[in-house]
């Protein structure tokens, strides 16, 4: 039986807000990808002879910039997060890390690249809809291994558990900006974000590009079980357990509306 995660996903952020927006040629889906070749990978798609980052100077800018909102969602963006198995505990050679990959959510951001007060962020998703170690994301994030799927139901089963992100009581995960600040290690976005009923400030660091209709960003956030009061799970009085330590992965493409 292998380790599950209590707050897996945890915070799956950086996206935004349930929309109705149409995207051109895409339509969400929860179809688990059959390849490597099938995970939206957004930033591999930038090109920098054609776009700037927020952090440019003016003259890489329109004379008069304007707010514009730009709308995500898990056709061509990707978010996912990785749980890792305590290699101190008894039988960790027995257990696995895991990764899940967010599906059917949906977000938006408000940016104005010479007016940083204009800046928005949220995101919203279901959590009955995190992909449990697809065999595809488990080879994109280098595991080396699969997990079959009853393992895989077993592990969703206990993810979505009263004592881990309670699916019952909090259908949702999400995320709501408060404020972005440009730095030299690209934009930050704070923000409350909340996750089986707890809520915390968090601070996102994002690279981001934009490129005409198009709002790029990636980055990657590190965080614990403890900072939303969940705790590593266990199983088999200890001998198997998650490590504190949880990783979020965001590679995110969204287009003007």
């Amino acid at each position: 039986m292998k380790p599950i995660y209590s707050i897996l996903i945890a915070c799956m952020c950086f996206a935004c807000i349930q929309n109705t927006y149409e995207y051109p040629d895409c339509e969400t889906s929860s179809e688990e990808p059959s390849s490597v070749s099938d995970i939206p990978t957004p930033s591999q798609d930038v090109d920098d002879s054609n776009s700037s980052s927020s952090s440019d100077e003016a003259n890489n800018t329109p004379e008069t910039a304007s707010t514009t909102e730009y709308f995500f969602d898990d056709a061509q963006s990707l978010l996912y997060v990785q749980v890792f198995k305590d290699p101190s505990a008894f039988a960790s050679d027995l257990a696995h890390n895991h990764v899940m990959r967010a599906t059917n959510w949906t977000g938006e951001v408000r940016f104005n690249v010479e007016n940083m007060d204009a800046c928005e962020m949220s995101f919203s998703l279901p959590v009955v809809d995190l992909a449990v170690d697809e065999d595809a994301m488990r080879e994109l994030v280098g595991y080396g291994d699969v997990i079959n799927s009853s393992d895989r139901a077993t592990i969703r089963e206990h993810m979505l558990a009263n004592n881990q992100l309670n699916a019952n009581q909090h259908s949702s995960i999400w995320f709501e900006s408060s404020e972005c600040t440009q730095s030299e290690n690209g934009l930050i976005i704070t923000g409350d974000m909340f996750i089986a009923g707890a809520t915390r400030e968090i601070d996102v660091t994002m690279s981001t590009t934009i490129n005409q209709d198009a709002f790029y960003m990636s980055g990657v956030i590190d965080f614990t079980h403890a900072d939303f009061g969940m705790t590593p799970y266990e199983a088999f009085f200890g001998a198997v357990r998650n490590a504190e330590p949880l990783s979020i992965t965001f590679d995110m493409v969204g287009f003007a509306g």
